[in-house]
C-alpha cells in the first residue's frame, strides 16, 4: 500500500486568501460604480415622464427588475467570495498555530 500524504503550503494558502479578499474589494468597487452609472441614466425608458407611454413603462419595469436582481445577486456572490478568502486566511493562521503548538516548528505540514 502506498503512503498517502497531503502537503499544505501555508504561505500560499494565506496569499490566496489575501488575493480573494482583494478581488472582492475590487469587484465590489466595480459593481458599485456600475450601480452609480446606471442610476445616473435616470428613467431613460420614459424621459418625458409620459404616464400613457405603455412601452416605456414595460421597458422600465423589466429593466428595474433585472437591475435589482443583478445588484442583489452580485453583492451576494461577492460576500461569498470574501468569506472564502477570509476562511483561507484563518485556515493558514490556524495551521501555523497548531504546528507551533505541537512541535515548536512552523515549517511545511504533512498530514
Amino acid at each position: 500500500m502506498t503512503e498517502q500524504q497531503i502537503q499544505y503550503d501555508r504561505p500560499q494558502l494565506k496569499q490566496s486568501g489575501d488575493g480573494l479578499v482583494a478581488a472582492h474589494e475590487n469587484a465590489r468597487t466595480q459593481l458599485n460604480n456600475t450601480q452609480a452609472q446606471i442610476q445616473g441614466l435616470g428613467e431613460w425608458w420614459n424621459p418625458n415622464k409620459d404616464p400613457n407611454d405603455l412601452i416605456g413603462g414595460l421597458l422600465g419595469g423589466c429593466f428595474t427588475a433585472v437591475h435589482e436582481m443583478m445588484m442583489s445577486t452580485g453583492h451576494q456572490n461577492l460576500d461569498v467570495l470574501h468569506g472564502h478568502g477570509q476562511a483561507m486566511q484563518v485556515m493558514s493562521g490556524n495551521m501555523t498555530g497548531a504546528e507551533e503548538a505541537n512541535t515548536g516548528l512552523s515549517g511545511p505540514v504533512q498530514a
